[in-house]
């Protein structure tokens, strides 16, 4: 049986050499966000909130925090903004 897109989940976990609160900035603060990557941010960082990267200009990278314990951990769904449906 094929699996349908929706079925598809992919968790991963990230452990980097640095303070917590340094790494936790990366991922609610739209600044820190472009410095890290991309050339626009947009950020929620709350249960519903979005996390919209536009990551080269023209490739956008669309979710919502689903978790956000500051300085802890950061939960947010990630793919990308069909074009036609901005």
């Amino acid at each position: 049986m094929a699996a349908r897109e929706d079925d598809l989940v992919v968790e991963r976990d990230v452990r980097v050499e640095a303070p917590p609160e340094t790494v936790f900035r990366f991922f609610v603060d739209p600044d820190q966000m472009i410095r890290w990557m991309g050339v626009d941010a947009t950020l929620d960082p709350q249960p519903g909130g979005i996390y919209r990267v536009n990551v080269t200009g023209s490739d956008v990278a669309l979710g919502e925090y689903v978790e956000v314990v500051p300085n802890e951990r950061v939960v947010f769904t990630w793919g990308w903004e069909d074009e036609s449906n901005p």
